[in-house]
C-alpha cells in the first residue's frame, strides 16, 4: 500500500542493458550501480539496503565514494540475488534463481522460485510488486527490438515452448499473482535467447513462445483494470505473431485488444478493432469466431439485433468447422461455452430474457467451474435475465452466491459486472436486494493493485 514503506527492488531489464551500468557491474562498481538505480529506476537508498540487506549508511557511503569496492564475495552475491543481477554481469557463476522457471516447467511444478516470490512479496501489502512492475512498462518495447535484430537448443526451446503453453492454461485457472511471475521471467529469458543467433526454426519457435507469454501476460492486466499496459502487450503479441506469420496467434492478441474496447464500454470501438481483420479471408479457427463473438456482443449493445444474430450465426458455424485440435481451454483458444457466455450477454443487452437464460445455463453446463473469472461473467449473464423475468429475490441470490464464491477472482470484468447489474436491481427493496447491496459494498471496498503509469505504487 501506499506509504506503508520501501517497496521490493529488482534491477530492470532496460537498466541492466545500458552500457554504463555493465560496466560498472563488471568493475563490481556497487556505488555506480546504486547510482544508476536511482538515477533511471527511481530507487532510494532504504529500498535498495531493504533488497541488498546493507546497512543504509554503507549504501549512501557507496554511493558518495566511488572508490569504495564490496570485496567480501556473500556481499556481492547477496547484491545479486537482492536485485535479481545475473551473475555472470559480475563474474560470478549463474545464480539459483537464473534458471528456477525453467526447472519448473521441465518437472511440470507449479512451486514458484522462493527468492523470486520473497523478492515480489517483501516489504508490501500486494503482489503486483518488484519485477512485475518494472517489466511491465519495458518488456513489450525490449521485445519488439529484439524481433527486428536477430543458438538455442532443442532441450531449453522445448521447455520454453511448453511453459508458454502451461501458462495459457493456467492464466484462466489461478490467480495472477501465481501466473504472472512466471510469465515475466520466462518472456525475459525468451527475449534474451532471441539476442543470439538463432536459426530460422529456433526463432520461429522462439517468437511464437515470446508472443503466446505476452496474451498472457496481456489478459492478467487487463483482468486487473490496467488497460494501457494490456494494449501494449497485445499489440506486441499481434506484431510478433505477424512477424512469423502465425495468423491465428495474431488473431488471439486482436481478440485481447477486443477485450479492451469491450470492457471500456465502447462497442463502436470493438468493431472498429475487429472489422478489417473479418473482411479478410481465411480458414475457419476458434480465433476468427472468438472476433466474430465479439463484434455480435457489440451489435447487441447498440442495440443491432439482426446484426449480433448474423454475426453469432457467423461465429457459431466457423467454430464448428474449425480443426478440433485448436479448440481447447485456455486464452490460446475459444470454446463452445465462451460463445454460448457472449451469446447470453447479448442476449441480455437486448432484454431477450429467455434466450439469455438459456444459453447461460449451456454455458454453465459446459464450463469448467475451477476457472477463475469467465464462470463468475456468466452466472451475473444469468442474474440479469431472472432480473428481466421479474425474479428480483433469485437473480440477487445468484449475484450473492457469484460474488461470494472463493473460487472466483475478483477481477476488474467481474467487479464491472457486478455493478452494472447492481444498476438495473437498484430499485428492488426486498431483503434479498439489500443484502445484495452489502455484499457488493464489500466487493468494491476491496483494493485493486493501485499502479501508476511507470508500474510503480502509487
Amino acid at each position: 500500500m501506499a506509504g506503508t514503506g520501501p517497496r521490493a527492488l529488482i534491477a530492470r531489464v532496460d537498466l541492466l542493458d545500458r552500457d554504463d551500468m555493465k560496466a560498472a557491474l563488471k568493475a563490481r562498481n556497487f556505488g555506480i550501480v546504486f547510482e544508476l538505480l536511482r538515477r533511471y529506476q527511481g530507487a532510494t537508498q532504504s529500498e535498495i539496503a531493504a533488497a541488498t540487506g546493507l546497512a543504509q549508511a554503507r549504501v549512501s557511503r557507496l554511493m558518495t565514494d566511488l572508490s569504495i569496492r564490496v570485496a567480501h564475495i556473500d556481499v556481492i552475491e547477496r547484491i545479486c540475488d537482492g536485485l535479481m543481477i545475473p551473475g555472470i554481469m559480475v563474474g560470478l557463476a549463474p545464480r539459483s534463481w537464473e534458471s528456477a522457471s525453467l526447472r519448473a516447467t521441465a518437472e511440470e511444478s507449479q512451486e514458484e522460485d522462493p527468492l523470486l516470490r520473497r523478492s515480489m512479496l517483501k516489504l508490501s501489502g500486494t503482489w503486483f510488486t518488484g519485477a512485475v512492475l518494472g517489466a511491465i512498462d519495458n518488456e513489450p518495447e525490449a521485445m519488439t527490438a529484439v524481433l527486428d535484430t536477430t543458438s538455442v537448443s532443442d532441450e531449453r526451446l522445448t521447455e520454453l515452448v511448453a511453459t508458454s503453453q502451461r501458462l495459457g492454461v493456467a492464466a484462466v485457472t489461478l490467480s495472477p499473482e501465481d501466473v504472472l511471475p512466471s510469465a515475466l521471467t520466462t518472456f525475459r529469458t525468451v527475449r534474451q535467447v532471441l539476442r543470439e543467433n538463432q536459426r530460422t526454426r529456433q526463432r520461429v519457435s522462439l517468437v511464437r513462445s515470446g508472443a503466446r507469454l505476452a496474451v498472457v501476460v496481456g489478459e492478467i492486466l487487463f483482468n486487473e483494470g490496467k488497460f494501457a499496459p494490456a494494449r501494449s502487450w497485445y499489440s506486441m503479441a499481434e506484431k510478433a505473431a505477424l512477424d512469423i506469420g502465425d495468423r491465428y496467434l495474431a488473431d488471439i492478441a486482436l481478440a485481447g485488444q477486443s477485450y479492451l474496447a469491450t470492457y471500456s464500454d465502447d462497442p463502436k470501438g470493438v468493431i472498429s478493432v475487429v472489422e478489417p481483420r473479418l473482411g479478410i479471408q481465411s480458414p475457419p479457427s476458434p480465433a476468427l469466431a472468438w472476433l466474430w463473438s465479439f463484434k455480435a456482443k457489440a451489435h447487441a449493445w447498440l442495440g443491432d439485433t439482426d446484426d449480433a444474430e448474423r454475426c453469432f450465426e457467423r461465429a457459431h458455424s466457423i467454430l464448428e468447422s474449425s480443426p478440433s485440435e485448436r479448440i481447447h481451454p485456455g486464452v490460446f483458444s475459444f470454446l463452445p461455452e465462451k460463445l454460448s457466455f457472449y451469446e447470453a450477454a447479448a442476449f441480455a443487452m437486448l432484454g431477450k430474457a429467455d434466450a439469455a437464460l438459456s444459453a447461460s445455463d449451456e454455458a454453465l453446463r459446459l464450463y469448467d467451474m475451477s476457472e477463475t473469472t469467465e464462470p463468475a461473467l456468466v452466472r451475473f449473464e444469468r442474474a440479469t435475465a431472472l432480473l428481466q423475468a421479474g425474479e428480483i429475490d433469485e437473480a440477487c441470490k445468484q449475484a450473492i452466491g457469484t460474488v461470494t464464491d472463493p473460487r472466483i477472482y475478483p477481477s476488474i470484468t467481474v467487479r464491472k459486472r457486478a455493478v452494472r447489474f447492481n444498476t438495473l436491481a437498484d430499485t428492488a427493496n426486498t431483503s434479498m436486494a439489500r443484502h445484495w447491496r452489502d455484499v457488493l459494498a464489500d466487493l468494491t471496498e476491496r483494493p485493486m493493485a493501485a499502479i501508476n503509469s511507470n508500474g510503480v505504487l502509487a
